[in-house]
């Protein structure tokens, strides 16, 4: 499938998303979405994470994203696109080498309430059993795929449907970076200086934020109509 413009979900759609994530029979697809819609972590970085990222700090569990990784998420070792580095995984720029604070509740602000985000318990009963998400592209892509199809998300924002090789019906039109945006958008949402969601989603100049801070309006807003 051609990769288009990133999309992010507006709050109803947000609220749709999380609540197809509980749907999904895989605890590790859980992750995945989770780690995406309420961390901002790009896909190769959620695949990369590994149990040495994940610390406790002084608000809570957070990732420190590090400047570089070994990477061994491939089937006999390095995936494809770290066995041309070297066997390394690293940030897509320089600022992604970060601190990241791992949510344990987020505001609906669709519905006006607060909601555990059960994300460090998971990061918790994950990582007693491995040592890193792995996964490929279109894993990530399928399980992001799966939850936007238990949230009915076709009908939000015009998305519709799209088909995937690997899939055996249509599914929504959710990629997964559009979660980054969506992240982006929900902290924006909620108040937070632009300067630490700069910081947290490893992006180089706040000015970067402003296409997502043109999102946050109308909360069931078109994005395809503010980017």
């Amino acid at each position: 499938m051609a990769r288009r413009e990133q999309l992010p979900l507006n709050s109803r759609g947000l609220v749709k998303f999380v609540d197809g994530i509980e749907k999904l029979e895989k605890p590790k697809s859980k992750l995945i979405c989770k780690l995406l819609v309420f961390t901002g972590l790009r896909n190769q970085a959620v695949a990369h994470l590994s149990k040495e990222w994940v610390e406790d700090g002084m608000n809570g569990m957070q990732i420190r994203v590090p400047r570089e990784s070994v990477c061994d998420i491939g089937e006999s070792g390095a995936c494809a696109t770290c066995s041309e580095r070297g066997g390394v995984w690293v940030p897509k720029s320089d600022a992604g080498a970060r601190l990241v604070p791992v949510v344990d509740e987020w505001y609906d602000h669709y519905n006006d309430v607060r909601k555990p985000s059960g994300l460090p318990d998971l990061l918790n009963w994950f990582f007693t059993e491995n040592d890193v998400v792995g996964g490929s592209r279109n894993l990530i892509n399928r399980a992001v795929k799966r939850a936007a199809l238990h949230g009915n998300l076709h009908n939000e924002q015009g998305r519709g449907f799209v088909e995937m090789d690997d899939m055996p019906e249509p599914v929504p039109d959710v990629m997964a970076h559009d979660l980054r945006g969506s992240w982006a958008c929900q902290c924006i949402r909620s108040d937070i200086m632009k300067f630490r969601i700069r910081a947290w989603g490893g992006w180089s100049v706040v000015l970067l934020l402003d296409k997502y801070a043109r999102c946050v309006g109308d909360v069931t807003v078109d994005v395809r109509k503010k980017l």
